[in-house]
């Protein structure tokens, strides 16, 4: 019988105490659904990030200049924002599990689908729709 109280004690405390949580699922990709689901892939180098609050959540606004555009109507040179959530504001964090993330200078190629509600384009399928492109040298 005590054992019974406490057990239940216990999961009445959890449950009190536990604050709400939040999960995201996201469909695994194979590579030609992405290229369907794209509105847009272009090979671009990041230019700039800046993160910062949109309502109560942190986003961050990246910037890409287009190399070359594989799908779409972007043209060499076309600078345009993409956002992402997460990023950093002041001393608060806010991560994305499974967000892609980008470094200033990188080159990458991305597959993007048109978002109307946010009016940027969105990358698909959170970090299986962004690829970096690192270059080496011939051995």
């Amino acid at each position: 019988m005590i054992r019974r109280f406490t057990t239940l004690s216990l999961s009445a405390l959890i449950l009190l105490f536990s604050g709400a949580a939040s999960a995201s699922v996201v469909l695994h990709y194979a590579f030609a659904e992405l290229v369907d689901e794209a509105d847009e892939i272009v090979h671009a180098r990041v230019i700039s990030q800046h993160s910062q609050w949109q309502d109560q959540s942190i986003v961050t606004a990246v910037e890409l200049e287009v190399i070359a555009c594989l799908k779409g109507e972007r043209q060499v040179g076309e600078r345009f924002v993409i956002l992402q959530h997460g990023g950093v504001v002041g001393d608060l964090a806010m991560a994305v599990p499974g967000a892609p993330s980008f470094r200033v200078g990188e080159e990458t190629v991305v597959f993007l689908e048109n978002n109307p509600i946010v009016q940027v384009p969105l990358v698909v399928g959170l970090s299986q729709g962004k690829f970096c492109l690192l270059y080496t040298s011939p051995s």
